[in-house]
């Protein structure tokens, strides 16, 4: 399954993601799939939301895939390491 928020992911939006999300990582699922091309910045809500996820899907051994994803943005993920975690394409 995709996921595109559709722009940034940030504290105004992690409410409404978070909803959705809900649903996505309880159901039947091979790869979680974060499309990133419309998202320029994340917040600290932003990334904690995605390491939730993460760490949801992982207990169930489902991968989670970030794509499409910024420079800056794929540069500001290596900074904190989460690269480790997060499989960025």
């Amino acid at each position: 399954m995709t996921i595109n928020p559709g722009g940034d992911i940030v504290a105004s939006v992690v409410n409404e993601l978070k909803a959705e999300l809900k649903g996505v990582v309880e159901g039947d699922l091979t790869t979680l799939v974060f499309d990133l091309a419309e998202t320029k910045m994340i917040d600290s809500m932003g990334i904690g939301i995605l390491i939730a996820t993460y760490n949801s899907l992982k207990k169930r051994n489902v991968p989670m895939v970030l794509v499409r994803v910024s420079p800056e943005i794929t540069s500001l993920l290596k900074n904190m390491r989460l690269n480790q975690y997060f499989n960025i394409s």
